[in-house]
């Protein structure tokens, strides 16, 4: 290919009188991308698949070869043939030294630290007011027993708990065998 894909682009569109900004309305490229691919601006461009797609959109909408002319932006877009583009200077994108690279965010870490243990603080202060303080043993539950000094009468008229006792077994049994004791 002898001629440049932009020149081949901007030549058909100029032959066609469409404009740089109807193309971009109908294919939703950005202006720019076009201009730059008809300028062979590739510094101006975003990755070579990108911009393969948008000759690919640019040529089909000119009724061009779109694959012949994508496989050109392709060639033309080489790192090699790019001034600039291809070479990686690892010392020009890093900020720090290479042994800062595991440096420690003490400004992160120290505060984090502090929330944790007063978060931890107010838990067990907090538990230990509701719930008691684990530690200490715990006294027996006392049984708190009061005695009657009343006399309780029973239906006999007898104030003996053996007797009460005797009665109501009696009227228990009596109750689940049918029997009064009257009856006896």
């Amino acid at each position: 290919m002898a001629q440049r894909v932009g020149e081949i682009l901007s030549e058909a569109r100029s032959h066609s009188g469409i404009s740089l900004s109807e193309i971009s309305t109908h294919t939703h490229i950005r202006q720019a991308f076009l201009t730059a691919i008809e300028e062979g601006d590739y510094e101006a461009l975003p990755s070579i698949g990108h911009t393969k797609g948008f000759v690919i959109s640019y040529a089909q909408y000119l009724g061009l070869d779109s694959d012949e002319l994508a496989a050109g932006i392709a060639e033309e877009m080489r790192p090699e043939q790019i001034k600039g583009r291809g070479t990686f200077d690892r010392a020009q994108h890093t900020d720090r030294a290479s042994t800062d690279t595991h440096e420690i965010p003490w400004k992160v870490i120290w505060p984090l630290l502090a929330v944790i243990i007063v978060t931890g603080a107010l838990v067990w202060a907090l538990s230990t007011f509701v719930f008691g303080d684990p530690s200490t043993p715990k006294a027996p539950l006392k049984t708190i027993t009061t005695e009657s000094t009343e006399e309780t009468p029973t239906a006999e008229g007898s104030t003996d708990d053996g007797e009460l006792e005797g009665a109501a077994e009696e009227a228990l049994r009596n109750a689940l065998t049918g029997t009064s004791a009257e009856g006896e």
